[in-house]
């Protein structure tokens, strides 16, 4: 059971690191939007 270890840690390794460059490339776009599309500024509450 230990000779198996390294291998899963590896694929644990491997999985993190393509879930985060997935991340990163899915949020470019949304990043390069953010400066062409204004986000609309808040409404101040009359209280």
């Amino acid at each position: 059971m230990t000779a198996e270890a390294p291998r899963w840690i590896s694929w644990a390794l491997g999985d993190l690191s393509v879930k985060i460059i997935v991340g990163l490339v899915m949020l470019l776009p949304y990043g390069a939007l953010m400066n062409v599309i204004k986000p609309m500024p808040g409404v101040k509450a009359n209280a």
